[in-house]
């Protein structure tokens, strides 16, 4: 019997998760209503990666009916493509955590 060969592994995605607060509520992409953010997950390609820019964004919380009936209903959304469709405090977080302007698919 042969002695096992070492495994070499590389990371290419990276996901970070962040503590929303004071952010402003986002409008809920699926129905009625808007969502009270309470945490963001930035997930990204690494440089070994050959298409380092791909970045995605998942934002999760509480869904609102109106801007003044809070619920305990938990709802959460993805952004993917330009960050230049994502809501501006969602974008500048992907390019905070990514490092660069050019995030797309």
């Amino acid at each position: 019997m042969t002695a096992p060969t070492a495994i070499t592994l590389t990371a290419i995605v990276r996901s970070t998760t962040f503590v929303v607060a004071d952010a402003p509520d986002l409008p809920n992409q699926y129905g009625e209503g808007f969502i009270t953010p309470a945490r963001v997950t930035i997930t990204h390609r690494t440089n070994e990666h050959p298409h380092r820019a791909a970045v995605t964004a998942y934002v999760d919380g509480h869904w609102r009916k109106d801007t003044d009936t809070p619920t305990d209903h938990p709802l959460g959304q993805h952004y993917a493509g330009p960050v230049d469709t994502w809501p501006d405090w969602v974008a500048s977080i992907a390019q905070q955590v990514t490092g660069t302007e050019e995030t797309s698919r």
